[in-house]
């Protein structure tokens, strides 16, 4: 699986609950952040997303990407 790499900036307030909702679920801060981020899109634990994509010559290639969060 392919992943891309977002920075998001937060307040030092805002670190620091995710930092103690991570520990509560016991997950490393990265991984809860990403675990936020597809529960607020709507995507379960192992629910996979259906990315389409464009080629240049405008064909779309459909991309199924298994997503499991610890």
């Amino acid at each position: 699986m392919q992943m891309t790499r977002i920075s998001v900036p937060v307040t030092v307030a805002e670190r620091e609950m995710l930092q103690l909702s991570a520990q509560k679920e016991m997950r490393h801060p990265r991984d809860q952040a990403r675990y936020l981020l597809r529960r607020a899109m709507g995507l379960s634990e192992n629910q996979q997303v259906e990315v389409i994509s464009k080629k240049q010559n405008g064909a779309g290639v459909r991309q199924d990407l298994a997503s499991a969060v610890p």
